[in-house]
């Protein structure tokens, strides 16, 4: 004779099934002093926290908007196009921008409290203050063409059995200013290369030559003075300098063929 079975859902007629919680994340939970309806809340939101990356925010909400949210696209492309140029920049600036773009509202205000927007700005778009990489007075667009020719021409040169490296000699030329600028500006976090367009200055002196051989020995620095060979500076002023460095003047503080055979 046939039977009748009656299966009944979980949760009855409301379908709700009560949580039943493991003897170790009671355990934990008593540990930590959690409540247990938190824990069931947090789990129910696992995955938004799994998706969230700042680990360390005590919300996953954005919380209100800043006092720059209205500039917030063209502020960005403005950061973004002077960084593509190679220009330093720094949050003094970007406040100075946004005061021109707010005059009535941000404008006003102390520059401290125009100051701490910008870097809660920059912090909130993953700016941060890096150490420049490349420094040249053109865009790093416009050499790259000539840095891989001369790449592709030098190297058949210097890789030869032929060759030794302790007379391979890769010499570099810095001018020595009385005004320097700062080798720090805001860039995105994690990038590898900050490049940096450098100030023209015409107030150098002096330059120093710096060389090294591809077998990693240095030689004695070099400092042109901008003077004349036989002038007052070389007679008077040189001798008295540490010996340490080779010293020479040049009417424009210029590596010409003359520094170079000394």
């Amino acid at each position: 004779m046939p039977c009748l079975i009656l299966v009944h859902p979980k949760g009855g007629t409301t379908g709700k099934v009560r949580r039943r919680y493991a003897m170790i994340e009671k355990i934990m939970a008593e540990e930590l002093g959690i409540h247990k309806s938190l824990l069931s809340r947090w789990k129910k939101d696992i995955t938004r926290l799994r998706a969230n990356k700042k680990l360390r925010k005590f919300a996953i909400v954005d919380g209100p908007n800043g006092q720059l949210h209205s500039i917030e696209e063209e502020l960005l492309q403005w950061i973004f196009a002077r960084r593509e140029q190679g220009i330093s920049l720094r949050c003094t600036l970007v406040a100075f921008k946004s005061s021109s773009l707010l005059r009535s509202t941000f404008g006003p205000k102390t520059f401290n409290a125009r100051y701490k927007a910008v870097q809660r700005f920059m912090r909130k778009h993953k700016y941060v203050y890096c150490q420049r990489t490349n420094e040249a007075t053109r865009a790093p667009q416009e050499v790259v063409d000539e840095a891989t020719d001369f790449i592709v021409e030098t190297r058949p040169l210097l890789v030869s059995a032929h060759r030794d490296p302790r007379y391979i000699w890769n010499m570099d030329q810095t001018p020595l200013s009385f005004s320097y600028q700062s080798s720090k500006m805001l860039a995105k976090r994690g990038i590898k290369t900050v490049n940096v367009r450098k100030m023209t200055d015409g107030m150098k002196r002096a330059t120093a030559a710096l060389t090294v051989t591809a077998a990693g020995y240095f030689l004695t620095p070099m400092i042109i003075f901008k003077g004349r060979p036989n002038g007052r500076i070389a007679k008077k002023e040189l001798p008295t300098l540490d010996p340490t460095s080779i010293y020479a003047c040049q009417e424009a503080a210029w590596m010409d063929e003359r520094c170079m055979l000394m």
